[in-house]
């Protein structure tokens, strides 16, 4: 588009001039091609290189596209977060399921009491202990559960927070977690927001907010690779695995639809919550 700006503004610059001396014709630029997504399983370090790609929303982009939907009323969310089995020791489990945390806080920040928000900001730090954070890179998480504690933030202050922890903290703390762990995070994070959205448009019967808070097949495709990756002979992938190609397949064909209506808005929380039972 800018290229074709500059030329339209070139041609219109001759126009008003005298007939420009001779000069050899210039080069034509070469075609662009479009980058094509890898195909395929993706090593651990393409992983850890797919992270900063904004697999999903971040908390404010949520946060505005909710309120555009006329989700976030002022009771909150239609469908309330439901609690999940207690963690194993999969470290790519437990990432997945901070980001599930994460997303129940997102979603319940405006409306929730005081004690449910901190628990959750709670739950979050354990989920990154477990995954190998320390105590000192915690302590932003920390200082913000604390003004929690003692409501001395605003809600809008604390999804600013949130955004800032998402974008900031996280990434910082890849070195302590692994290369897997902050895009699972945020996987986890767009699998839970998915599915509880998709429970809230589905109860209020408005499907046209669907293409704008659901879309993203980015994030089912790099999940896709993700299963591709599973190490064979883990305990649990007789179980895991098959199940979560299934609903990923699924996901796929409902995300590439170019508008989303009630049949892929109930294929994705179908779809979403197969893959959340496992955790």
């Amino acid at each position: 588009m800018r290229l074709t700006l500059q030329l339209v503004l070139l041609a219109a610059l001759i126009a008003c001039d005298a007939p420009p001396p001779e000069a050899p014709p210039a080069p034509t630029p070469p075609p662009v091609v479009e980058e094509k997504a890898p195909v395929g399983p993706l090593s651990v370090g393409e992983l850890a290189a797919a992270e900063p790609v904004a697999l999903v929303p971040s908390p404010l982009e949520m946060q505005a596209a909710l309120k555009r939907s006329g989700l976030l009323g002022p009771q909150g969310l239609l469908v309330k977060p439901r609690p999940l089995k207690a963690a194993g020791e999969d470290h790519d489990r437990l990432a997945v399921r901070t980001g599930v945390a994460l997303a129940d806080l997102l979603l319940i920040v405006q409306t929730a009491q005081t004690p449910e928000l901190v628990g959750l900001l709670k739950e979050i730090r354990a989920g990154l202990v477990a995954l190998g954070a320390k105590d000192d890179a915690l302590s932003a998480l920390d200082e913000l559960t604390a003004q929690v504690q003692n409501e001395a933030l605003t809600r809008d202050s604390l999804v600013q927070e949130l955004d800032a922890l998402s974008g900031g903290t996280l990434p910082e703390l890849e070195a302590q977690l692994g290369p897997r762990a902050v895009p699972l995070i945020r996987a986890g994070s767009w699998l839970e927001g998915a599915n509880l959205v998709s429970s809230s448009i589905i109860a209020g019967g408005n499907y046209d907010t669907a293409t704008d808070l659901l879309r993203h097949p980015g994030v089912v495709a790099w999940f896709q690779r993700y299963v591709e990756e599973t190490p064979a002979g883990r305990p649990d992938q007789e179980q895991l695995v098959p199940i979560l190609r299934e609903s990923l397949k699924s996901l796929a064909t409902a995300t590439a639809a170019e508008r989303l209506g009630e049949a892929e808005v109930r294929q994705i929380h179908q779809s979403t919550a197969a893959v959340l039972d496992l955790l």
